[in-house]
Parts: C-alpha cells; sequence; structure tokens
C-alpha cells in the first residue's frame, strides 16, 4: 500500500511541474498576442508567487485540518481551474485574476508531499518525486511548441495541459481512500503536526536562513531561466518562438535526468555530497552561456545547467527533518517553500528591470549572480552544520 500511494505522490509531482514552465515558454507568443511589453510578465509571475508563498507558509495548518490527500487532491484540482482560465483569458487582467487558483494550489502541493516524503520514505523517493516534477515541466513547452507549429495558438497548448492537469486531479481525488488506509500506517504529516515546534522558536534558528538562502538561490536559476530563456533567445539569438521554446523543453529535460541520476547516487553519496557536485556542473554549464553558441550547443548548455542545478533542491528538502527535527520539519518545510517562491517572484522581476535599462543580453551574468547566491548559503549552512556537529559529507 505504501508503494501504491508513493506512485500516486509521483504523479501529483507531474501536476504539480506543469503550470510553472508554461507561461515561460508561450510568453513570448502571449505578450505579442495580447500586444504587451515584453516586461509585463512580471505582472503574471509575482501574482502566482505571491499567492504560491501565501498558501506555503500557511500549508502546516491547513494540512493539519484537512490531511495531506486532501489538500493535495484540491490544491491539483485549482492549478487545473487556473490553467484553463489562462487559457480563456482575453488580456493580461483576467490572467492576474486567474492566478490566484494556480499559485494557491502549487503552494500546499509543494510544501505538503516534500515534507511527507522527507518523513516516510528515503532519499531516492525524494529525488525521484522531484524528477516527476521534471516530467511535468518538460510536458508543457513540448506541447506549446506544437501548437504554436501546427495552429499559431498558444491557446490551444494551454488547453491540451489544462487536460491533462484536470486528469492528474481525477487520479489524486481516486487515491485518497489509500491516503486513509496508509494513516495509521506511516508516520503523517498530520500526526507530527500535533507536537509541532512554534514559529517563533524556528525563526530564532539562523540555520533557517542559511538553508532558505540556497533553496532561493537554487530556484531562482531554475525561474529566471524557465521565464527569461525563451524571451531571450527570440530577442537576442533571434530564434523564432517555437524554436525557442523547444530549446526550453531540453532545459526542462535535463532537470528530470538530474533527478532520476541524483536519486540513484543516492544509493552510494550522502545528500550534500551530491548538492555540491551538482552545483559544480551547474557552475560550469552557466560559463558556456557567455559564448556564442549554435541552437545546438545552446540545447546541451540549457541541458547541464538544469540537470546540475535539479539536484540541489530535493537533497536539501529531504535533509529538512534532520537538520530541524521532525516535529518542526512541516512548519520548516512551508518556511523553505516560501524562500523558493520569493526567490521565483523577486528575481525574475529584478532581472526584468535590469534588462529593461540595459538589455537581454545581460542575462548570463544574472544567472550567475543568482548562482552566488546559492553558493554563499551553501557554504554557511555547511560552516553551522559542522559547529553543531550535524554534518555529513
Amino acid at each position: 500500500m505504501a508503494t501504491l500511494l508513493l506512485i500516486v505522490i509521483y504523479i501529483a509531482f507531474i501536476g504539480l511541474g506543469i503550470p510553472d514552465s508554461l507561461f515561460g515558454s508561450a510568453w513570448p507568443a502571449i505578450y505579442q498576442d495580447f500586444n504587451l511589453p515584453f516586461s509585463y510578465a512580471n505582472f503574471i509571475t509575482v501574482a502566482i508567487s505571491v499567492f504560491t508563498v501565501s498558501s506555503s507558509i500557511f500549508s502546516s495548518k491547513i494540512i493539519e485540518k484537512f490531511g495531506t490527500g486532501n489538500v493535495t487532491a484540491f490544491s491539483t484540482l485549482l492549478t487545473a481551474i487556473g490553467l484553463f482560465g489562462f487559457c480563456i483569458s482575453s488580456n493580461i487582467w483576467f490572467m492576474l485574476c486567474f492566478s490566484l487558483p494556480l499559485g494557491l494550489g502549487a503552494g500546499c502541493i509543494d510544501s505538503g508531499l516534500n515534507n511527507y516524503v522527507a518523513v516516510n520514505y528515503k532519499p531516492i523517493h525524494m529525488n525521484i518525486i522531484n524528477c516527476f516534477y521534471g516530467i511535468g515541466v518538460c510536458v508543457s513547452p513540448f506541447f506549446v511548441s506544437i501548437a504554436l507549429t501546427t495552429t499559431s495558438s498558444w491557446r490551444n497548448g494551454y488547453f491540451i495541459i489544462f487536460l491533462v492537469q484536470l486528469l492528474l486531479a481525477l487520479l489524486v481525488f481516486l487515491s485518497l481512500p489509500i491516503w486513509k488506509k496508509q494513516k495509521n500506517k506511516l508516520v503523517l504529516t498530520e500526526t507530527i503536526e500535533k507536537e509541532k515546534v512554534s514559529y517563533k522558536s524556528i525563526l530564532k534558528d539562523k540555520l533557517l536562513y542559511f538553508v532558505c538562502l540556497v533553496f532561493a538561490g537554487t530556484c531562482a536559476v531554475e525561474f529566471c531561466l524557465g521565464t527569461w530563456c525563451t524571451t531571450y533567445l527570440v530577442k537576442i539569438k533571434e530564434f523564432m518562438p517555437e524554436t525557442a521554446a523547444l530549446c526550453l523543453t531540453f532545459y526542462y529535460a535535463g532537470m528530470t535526468i538530474g533527478r532520476l541520476v541524483s536519486g540513484l547516487l543516492t544509493l552510494k553519496l550522502k545528500p550534500f555530497k551530491i548538492i555540491v557536485l551538482g552545483q559544480i556542473v551547474t557552475f560550469i554549464a552557466l560559463l558556456f552561456l557567455f559564448f556564442n553558441l549554435s541552437i545546438y550547443t545552446i540545447c546541451i548548455t540549457l541541458f547541464f545547467v538544469s540537470f546540475g542545478n535539479g539536484a540541489v533542491f530535493p537533497n536539501l528538502a529531504y535533509l529538512t527533518p534532520k537538520n530541524f527535527g521532525k516535529q518542526a520539519s512541516q512548519s520548516v518545510m512551508g518556511i523553505q517553500m516560501a524562500s523558493c517562491y520569493v526567490g521565483v517572484t523577486i528575481m525574475p522581476f529584478v532581472f526584468s528591470v535590469v534588462s529593461s535599462a540595459v538589455g537581454m543580453q545581460i542575462f548570463p551574468l544574472f544567472l550567475i549572480i543568482m548562482y552566488c547566491i546559492m553558493a554563499t548559503g551553501t557554504v554557511l549552512t555547511v560552516i553551522t552544520l559542522k559547529r553543531r556537529n550535524n554534518f555529513e559529507f
């Protein structure tokens, strides 16, 4: 039964990943269709992220009240509703309205399921569920590319993805009896929450801020690329929108395969060693973006950026109960996921402001700066854990 439940969680993570890459891959076509400046993407990404941060912060209370399974099912349905709203939107104001269900749904899924797996399963499963997240983010730009190539309509891509998300929501709802049967067999999030540590004491721990710095940095690299890579390729490299969307598919494929490899490596290596190895690969790949590359080389480069960066999030999330204790893990996980979305919200916005002033060609340098934030947080985290004799490498 535990294995069957794990399969359901894998499916739910596909649904979590689907919306995250959809907007970035479709935006070059959307802003031209709506006759908007390309920087207006910030209004949408900020709105989604604000709602996601809010639901992440309050996720521990919501999950305690309704249970992980119920929250996951309802949240997946909310994201499907948001995707359908984007599909039928006639202007950016409608998109802003439908950012509400999209963001609220994503935050609770991310926080709840990551903590559930961190508490109840081995590190390989944390990597693999995030690998399935990568499958979700691969699906979106692929279908957007097909829709733009065959019908010249980004709406058709959104509609296809909406149908996929609706099907996933139905599967999660059908799995709710499995969640109930497992309630007495695993150390559930709901049970742990009864003995939870207060937010006040959690916020006094400086380690939390160092770890959040890593999460914010890795997600800033991931989502700045996901949001602005296609626009960069269209405006600076002069690619067609459908070609740029296809390049983004390689980026998300790298994340998917990277997390699968990372999961297999957990059978031999400690999570923190995998994090460091991933960061090294990411840094080397980012350096290649400074060169004038062909389309094929760009695809390979994007693949390895996400291949390395993709290992950071799941392994660091898995260490949450070990670093902070199981009683505090759900509350800490909510804060960590919120820090991810703060990075997702602020850094793409900062880039749009900077690029509007100096040009899109600043994109590779900006990514390096985001990487440095992640690396700084990693060093501070290691130093703190060593002082507490809680570091394994």
